[in-house]
C-alpha cells in the first residue's frame, strides 16, 4: 500500500511539471506581434508615401510591321485610341480619319515600333513641295486636276497620265475640291455627291495613297480609272498573270483580276495595290500602253501607286498591335525639394526628421553623390534607420535611399 501511494504522488508531480512546461512554452516561445511607433516603423511609411506621391503609370503599346523585304514604307494603320501618343523613337506621324500615317523603315532588325504617352508637335517638313495642283518630293512629282491625280513623273520621266475617272460608267467630275498640308503629308480631296476621293502623298516616299469613301445606300459600285502609261517592258501580278510588253504592231491585250500589278523595266517599277481584287485590263500596241482599272467600291476603299527602283518584287507590309505594356515608375520631373510641405502632407510626426536620396542605379553605389535629394542630413546624427530600394524611373533604373531619425 505504501508503494502505491508513492507512485500516485510521483504521477501527480510529473503532470504538474508538464503543465507548467506547456504554460511556459506558449507564453514565452510563441511568436508575438509587436506594434511600434518608432523610427523603424516610420521608414516604411516614408517609403510608401514617397512612392504614392511620385509614381506614375508608364505604358507602351507595341506596333508590329511585317514584310518579307527591307525598305521604306508609308505605313497606314487603323488607330482609334483616344489618348495622345507618340513614338518612343521620335518618328513623326499624323492621325487622319481614324488612321495613323507614318514613314517606317522596316528591316529584320526593326519590326516593332513603341507608342508611349506624349505629343509630337514637330512640323518642319521642308522636303515636300505642296501647291494646289501639284506636289513634289525628291524623285516624284504628281500633277492634279481638281484634286484628282492627273499625271505622275518619277526620276524625271512621266510614268502615267490619267485619261478619265468614271463611277458606274459616268464621268467623275468633282463638285468640290481642296487640299492641305499637315505635318509630313499633303492631302487632296475631291467630292461629288456622296463620293469622296482623297489622295495622300507623304514626304520621303514615292507613292500616292488614294482613299474612296462612298456613302453606300446598297450595292457595290465600280470606280474606273483609264491610264496612258510609260512604255514599261513587262507586267506581273502573280505566277499566272505576267508577261512581256513588246510595243510592236501586234496587239497585246491581257485581262484578269488581282489585288496587285507591277509594271517594270530595267530602270524602275510602278506598283499598283488594291485592298480588294480589281479588274485589270492592259493593252499594248506599237508605242501606246494603256491600262484600265475597275475597282469595286463599297464603304471605304484604298488603292495606291508606288514607284520603286529595286529589281526584286516589293512585298506589301502587314501590321498588328500587341498587348499594352504597363509599368509604374517614379516621375523624377515631379519631385521638388519642399521638405516642410511633404513632411506635413505625409503626416510625419514633428519630432521625426528624414531625408530621401536618389542615385543612378549602377553596379557601384556612391553615397556621396546623389543626383536628387529631399531633406537634409547631418552624418553625425545617431541613431538613424536607413533603407534602400531599387526602383524604376522614366529615365531609367534609380536607387532610392530613405533615412529617418
Amino acid at each position: 500500500m505504501r508503494k502505491k501511494g508513492v507512485s500516485q504522488l510521483d504521477w501527480i508531480m510529473s503532470l504538474a511539471i508538464f503543465l507548467l512546461y506547456l504554460i511556459w512554452f506558449f507564453s514565452f516561445l510563441m511568436p508575438r506581434a509587436v506594434f511600434t511607433t518608432g523610427k523603424d516603423a516610420y521608414i516604411s511609411v516614408l517609403q510608401d508615401k514617397f512612392e504614392e506621391e511620385f509614381t506614375d503609370e508608364d505604358s507602351r503599346l507595341p506596333l508590329f510591321l511585317f514584310t518579307n523585304n527591307s525598305g521604306t514604307y508609308v505605313s497606314i494603320v487603323n488607330y482609334t485610341r483616344n489618348e495622345t501618343m507618340m513614338f518612343e523613337d521620335g518618328e513623326d506621324f499624323i492621325i487622319w480619319n481614324g488612321k495613323m500615317i507614318f514613314l517606317a523603315n522596316i528591316s529584320p532588325e526593326k519590326k516593332v515600333w513603341w507608342l508611349v504617352p506624349g505629343t509630337d508637335t514637330e512640323d518642319n517638313h521642308s522636303e515636300i513641295d505642296v501647291e494646289d495642283d501639284s506636289v513634289s518630293i525628291t524623285d516624284m512629282t504628281v500633277r492634279l486636276d481638281e484634286s484628282m491625280p492627273d499625271r505622275a513623273s518619277y526620276i524625271d520621266r512621266e510614268r502615267f497620265e490619267v485619261i478619265s475617272y468614271t463611277m458606274n460608267g459616268v464621268t467623275f467630275n468633282p463638285e468640290n475640291s481642296s487640299y492641305n498640308k499637315t505635318g509630313l503629308a499633303a492631302f487632296y480631296m475631291a467630292e461629288r455627291q456622296n463620293i469622296n476621293h482623297t489622295s495622300v502623298i507623304v514626304e520621303g516616299a514615292s507613292e500616292i495613297n488614294n482613299f474612296i469613301t462612298y456613302a453606300d445606300y446598297g450595292g457595290t459600285y465600280q470606280f474606273e480609272i483609264y491610264l496612258d502609261l510609260y512604255r514599261y517592258d513587262e507586267y506581273r501580278s502573280d505566277n499566272i498573270n505576267y508577261g512581256e510588253l513588246p510595243h510592236d504592231d501586234a496587239v497585246v491585250n491581257v485581262d484578269y483580276y488581282s489585288d496587285v500589278l507591277r509594271l517594270y523595266d530595267d530602270e524602275s517599277s510602278l506598283y499598283i495595290y488594291f485592298d480588294r481584287e480589281a479588274h485589270i485590263n492592259i493593252t499594248d500596241y506599237n508605242s501606246t500602253l494603256t491600262l484600265k482599272l475597275t475597282i469595286p467600291v463599297s464603304g471605304n476603299t484604298h488603292y495606291k501607286y508606288v514607284f520603286d527602283t529595286s529589281e526584286r518584287d516589293r512585298d506589301e507590309y502587314k501590321y498588328a498591335f500587341g498587348l499594352e505594356d504597363i509599368k509604374y515608375s517614379i516621375n523624377l520631373s515631379r519631385i521638388d525639394t519642399n521638405y516642410s510641405y511633404y513632411k506635413q502632407r505625409w503626416r510625419i510626426p514633428e519630432e521625426r526628421d528624414f531625408v530621401i536620396f536618389l542615385y543612378e542605379n549602377t553596379s557601384e553605389l556612391s553615397l556621396d553623390d546623389p543626383y536628387m535629394q529631399l531633406g537634409t542630413y547631418d552624418p553625425g546624427l545617431k541613431p538613424v534607420f536607413a533603407q534602400s530600394k531599387v526602383s524604376r524611373s522614366f529615365e531609367g533604373p534609380v536607387r532610392v535611399r530613405y533615412l529617418i531619425w
